[in-house]
């Protein structure tokens, strides 16, 4: 699994709480962030490959995640489509996208934002239409406390 601006790690710990194999990777813009996810998951059994960086061209193969994650990241993104390409080389047909957003509709000033979806208005609604142009087919699936979940799977 793929966590994109994991922070510090909190998903990553949990999910490495859980796995009896496999591997979980991310890239993170912030160093301390990294250190922090770092010492978090220090002792895990599974596989870590945690960079610093973020984007636009990730590291990794095409086609090497079943799993993406992006929680409270994506208003960060000057090129969502941009992003969203990426996320469809490296994740592998079938393959699952889970994404946490940030409600900013009820935000009178959006633009400090970079990401054009999030400055919108719609930040859900542009970001389904942005994941369908990139070839997911995605929904939105509930709330979880206050933010929306977009869960997305790439095209077979």
């Amino acid at each position: 699994m793929l966590e994109i601006g994991f922070g510090p790690g909190v998903l990553l710990k949990l999910l490495a709480a859980r796995m009896r194999w496999g591997r979980l990777a991310g890239p993170e813009a912030s160093p301390l962030m990294l250190k922090t996810a770092a010492r978090r998951l220090r002792g895990s059994a599974v596989d870590l490959d945690l960079r610093l960086g973020l984007g636009p061209e990730l590291p990794w193969p095409s086609d090497f995640f079943d799993a993406v994650a992006y929680l409270h990241a994506f208003q960060f993104w000057a090129d969502p489509a941009g992003e969203f390409a990426e996320v469809v080389r490296v994740l592998e047909p079938g393959g699952a996208l889970v994404m946490a957003l940030r409600d900013h509709s009820r935000l009178e000033d959006r633009s400090w934002l970079p990401n054009p979806a999030s400055r919108s208005g719609d930040e859900v609604g542009e970001t389904l239409r942005l994941l369908a142009d990139a070839g997911f087919a995605a929904e939105k699936a509930g709330s979880v406390r206050g933010s929306p979940m977009l869960i997305a799977r790439k095209s077979v």
